[in-house]
């Protein structure tokens, strides 16, 4: 037993030599590598979290562009829906369905000739304003004398004409509505 206490000792000894020594240089090193490699990891978590707080800025941003796309598109479909829809009522209203009409201005050789509406320029914005101020209006048939076809109405049975003739321009004016 006395062997034991001896040897628990000497042990003990040891141990506080190693513990109160000095530490060699290795070991410093290792323990300053470690401080550095440490503080690089801590570095390397920051700017980790960082990103992803950007990547989920950047989601969110992207989610509302999409969202904002698909409104756009969908507007501009209901407006070629629209533009369509407008476009087959003035074909409509361009087609000469009224027989007789069509007969009186091939008889006056005006069957040719361009509509209001095709010699009309508006402003963007004025469009709706023009159409629904001039109505029928627009149909109306160009001719240079309105004079001479006056006698020549008395020949159109039926149906609804309208003819113009051209105004003069002012000088500096631009031709333009509104």
């Amino acid at each position: 037993m006395q062997r034991l206490q001896g040897r628990s000792h000497q042990l003990e000894q040891e141990l506080t030599a190693l513990v109160e020594a000095p530490q060699d240089a290795s070991t410093t090193n290792l323990a300053a590598e470690l401080a550095t490699l440490e503080a690089g990891m801590a570095e390397h978590e920051q700017k980790s979290e960082q990103h992803a707080s950007d990547i989920s800025t950047t989601r969110d941003r992207s989610a509302g562009l999409s969202q904002a796309l698909s409104d756009s598109r969908g507007k501009v479909q209901k407006l070629q829906g629209r533009i369509a829809s407008l476009e087959a009522l003035q074909q409509a209203a361009l087609d000469q369905s009224d027989e007789s009409v069509t007969q009186w201005l091939a008889n006056q050789q005006l069957a040719d000739s361009p509509r209001l509406l095709d010699d009309m320029q508006v402003e963007e914005g004025w469009q709706q304003a023009v159409e629904t101020v001039l109505g029928d209006y627009l149909q109306a048939v160009c001719v240079q004398d309105i004079a001479p076809l006056s006698g020549y109405l008395d020949n159109l049975e039926r149906g609804q004409l309208f003819l113009v003739e051209p105004a003069a321009v002012a000088p500096g004016a631009d031709n333009t509505l509104a």
